[in-house]
């Protein structure tokens, strides 16, 4: 029983340093309340409250890690296709 405790007080410290302006907006449409209740849920507590927001942040990073790996794929794919077109043409010039 303790390790939960211990878990459910992790969540709350990763959700303390983790929120960004929006997640309590999230958390209040997901809960189907204002803001300032959402807010007073966190700060209570509330493991309903805590376990919704600590997937908003989670998913979120998930998406923003899928989305950079893309975009910095798309970026060293674009350097390479200009770095093997500048060979190519020094390689032309050779001859």
């Amino acid at each position: 029983m303790e390790t939960k405790v211990q878990d459910f007080n992790e969540i709350v410290r990763f959700c303390e340093q983790k929120r960004q302006t929006g997640d309590y907006q999230t958390l209040a449409n997901v809960l189907g309340v204002n803001t300032d209740a959402a807010r007073m849920q966190i700060y209570r507590k509330t493991e309903k409250a805590v376990m919704i927001l600590y997937k908003i942040i989670k998913q979120r990073e998930e998406l923003k890690k899928e989305y950079q790996k893309s975009i910095s794929y798309e970026k060293n794919r674009k350097k390479e296709r200009f770095t093997n077109r500048a060979l190519l043409q020094n390689y032309a010039r050779l001859f």
